[in-house]
C-alpha cells in the first residue's frame, strides 16, 4: 500500500484492492523510517510491528498515515498527526458508524459548554477536558494546537480507544480501554461495572492463565454490539429525558433539575442552554426516542437474561432515578429559598435561581453542595443502578439524603 492520496470508498481499503485499484509501494520508506525510530522511538515501532497495519497483506506503512515530507531530526513538525479522517480511508464503515455517536461530539460539547464537570477542568488544559474530549473530531487548528504543545492527548479520535501504532481490537474490546475516562467521580461507570455481577466475573476471571473471558459482558457487550462504533446507552450521560415524566411529583421535580441546568426556562420555555439539547444528542427528547434507547438495551440484555429480569432490572433504575430526582429538587427548593430570602455570603435576591450546569469557583458552599449532588452523588445512584450495582446506587442515594438532611438543617438553623 504506502499511497499518499487516495479516496475512501464504502467498503474502505479492502473494497479499494478488491476493484483492482492502484496503490504505491513504499517498502523502501518504511525501512528507512523503522531503522531510525528503532533506536529513537522504539516502543513505537515495536507496537506497529505487533499490530496488523504491519502486516504484509495490509502494509499500511509510517508515510501511509504521517506522510512523506519527514525524513530527519531536523523536520519532525513535517510529520503529520492522524486524525480520523486518515483512518477513513481504509476503515470507511467504522468511521461513518463513529461520527453518529456522542464520541465524535465529544470536543465539540466541551467547547460549547465550558465547566460543566468541575472547575478545574479548563477546556485548554490537556490534563482535563481535553484529555478525554480529545475522543471527538476536531478542526485542523485545533489539532494544530495540540501538536505545537506537544499534547499528551494527540490528535487521533480513533487512538483513544486504539491506543496509537498498536491499533489492537482486543484492547479496544477490554474495559481498560474505558476506564481512561469512565471512571472517577464525575463519570463513574467503570466503578459501577467494576462492582457489578459482570464485573465481578470479568476481575475475577485469569485470561492469562487460559481462563475464558470471551462470553463475559464488557462495556462493549453493551455499549457497542457487534463492534459497531457508535456507542449505545438507555439513560445518556444527564440521565435525564423529555418528555417528563407521568408520575407527577417525579415531573416536577425534572423541571426543577433541567431548569438548573439551563435547558429549560422559569415557566418550561427554552432556556439558556437549550440549544445544546438536539445538537449535542445530550439526552432523548421524545417518548419515542427513550422507549427506542430503552428497548435498544433490553434487546441486548435478553441475549443473556430471561425477559422478566430485565424488566425488573429497568423498573429497579427507575425506581433509583425516580428517588435521585426527588432528593435533587428538594435540595435545589431549599438553595432557591436561602438565595432568595436570606443571601448566599452576598445580599439576598428575590429572581435568584441555581445554577448547576457550571461549576463558579465564587460558589458558597451551599452552592457547592447542591452542584456537587448532581455531578456526584446523583451521578453514582443513576450508574449504579444502569450498570446493575445495587450498593453503588444504594450509596448514592443515601449520600444524597444526608447532603439534603444537612441543607435543611442550615436553612432552619439560620
Amino acid at each position: 500500500m504506502g499511497f499518499s492520496k487516495a479516496f475512501a470508498l464504502k467498503g474502505g481499503f479492502a473494497e479499494w484492492t478488491k476493484a483492482g485499484l492502484p496503490v504505491q509501494n513504499k517498502e523502501a520508506a518504511r525501512e528507512s523510517c523503522v531503522q531510525c525510530h528503532q533506536g529513537v522511538t522504539p516502543d513505537v515501532v515495536r507496537e506497529w510491528k505487533q499490530s496488523a497495519h504491519s502486516d504484509p497483506a495490509n502494509a499500511v506503512s509510517c508515510s501511509v498515515c504521517h506522510g512523506t515530507e519527514h525524513s530527519s531530526m531536523q523536520d519532525i513538525s513535517k510529520s503529520r498527526p492522524v486524525p480520523a479522517k486518515v483512518c477513513r480511508t481504509c476503515h470507511e464503515k467504522q468511521y461513518v458508524q463513529f461520527s453518529r455517536s456522542k464520541h465524535a461530539q465529544a470536543w465539540d460539547i466541551m467547547r460549547a459548554w465550558p465547566g460543566f464537570h468541575h472547575a478545574s477542568q479548563d477546556p485548554d488544559s490537556d490534563r482535563d477536558c481535553a484529555l478525554c474530549h480529545s475522543v471527538g473530531f476536531k478542526p485542523d487548528k485545533e489539532i494544530a494546537r495540540l501538536r505545537d504543545k506537544d499534547s499528551p492527548t494527540g490528535a487521533s479520535a480513533c487512538g483513544n480507544c486504539h491506543a496509537d501504532h498498536a491499533y489492537s481490537l482486543q484492547e479496544a474490546a477490554r474495559p481498560e480501554a474505558c476506564a481512561p475516562c469512565h471512571q472517577g467521580q464525575a463519570t463513574p461507570q467503570m466503578e459501577a461495572f467494576s462492582g457489578s455481577t459482570h464485573g465481578r466475573l470479568f476481575s475475577g476471571t485469569d485470561a492469562d492463565n487460559g481462563q475464558d473471558r470471551e462470553n463475559i459482558p464488557t462495556c462493549q457487550t453493551c455499549h457497542f454490539p457487534d463492534r459497531l462504533h457508535s456507542s449505545k446507552t438507555t439513560l445518556g450521560s444527564l440521565g435525564l429525558g423529555l418528555p417528563l415524566p407521568e408520575d407527577s411529583k417525579w415531573a416536577a421535580a425534572r423541571k426543577t433539575i433541567l431548569r438548573g441546568l439551563g435547558l429549560i426556562g422559569l415557566k418550561g420555555q427554552s432556556g439558556d442552554r437549550s440549544s445544546l439539547l438536539a445538537q449535542y444528542k445530550l439526552m432523548p427528547l421524545s417518548k419515542a426516542r427513550r422507549e427506542f434507547r430503552r428497548g435498544r438495551m433490553q434487546g441486548i440484555c435478553i441475549q443473556c437474561h430471561e425477559a422478566d429480569t430485565v424488566h425488573a432490572e429497568f423498573e429497579g433504575m427507575d425506581t433509583t432515578l425516580r428517588r435521585a430526582d426527588l432528593l435533587m429538587a428538594r435540595a435545589m427548593n431549599i438553595l432557591t429559598r436561602m438565595g432568595q430570602n436570606r443571601g448566599l455570603g452576598r445580599a439576598a435576591d428575590a429572581g435568584y435561581s441555581p445554577d448547576i450546569g457550571r461549576f463558579d469557583p465564587e460558589f458558597h458552599p451551599v452552592e457547592q453542595t447542591v452542584y456537587r449532588m448532581f455531578h456526584i452523588l446523583r451521578k453514582k445512584a443513576v450508574q449504579g443502578a444502569a450498570h446493575g450495582n445495587r450498593d453503588m446506587a444504594r450509596e448514592g442515594l443515601n449520600e444524597m439524603q444526608k447532603a439534603v438532611d444537612r441543607l435543611k438543617a442550615m436553612e432552619d438553623g439560620g
